[in-house]
């Protein structure tokens, strides 16, 4: 889990950011994590463009996509947005970070 955040959100069609987006490498455990993690963020969440996104494919070059792509582990990239307070951000990042270490039975 390699977490980010975005300058924008992913859902606003004016913006490139991913801000609010899970991209996941594309494997079955890592996709069924990765789908936890946004259907539970997203209840809580009621305006729509601040909704998180699940996505494939790390962008090249980085971390998440060179371990799945060459050592076949999973990973994902956790992407919040600048533009919530921080408390909020990092609410989500202790969420993500609590479903992901339940799923691998270490919580």
């Amino acid at each position: 889990m390699d977490m980010h955040e975005g300058v924008n959100y992913a859902r606003l069609t004016s913006s490139s950011s991913v801000g609010q987006s899970v991209i996941y490498y594309p494997r079955t455990a890592t996709k069924n994590v990765s789908q936890k993690i946004v259907k539970s963020l997203n209840q809580n969440i009621s305006t729509s463009y601040k909704k998180f996104d699940l996505l494939t494919y790390p962008a090249k070059g980085s971390l998440s996509r060179a371990v799945g792509q060459f050592l076949g582990a999973n990973s994902f990239i956790f992407e919040t947005c600048s533009k919530q307070l921080l408390s909020t951000r990092v609410n989500y990042q202790l969420k993500a970070a609590g479903i992901l270490l339940t799923e691998l039975g270490m919580k």
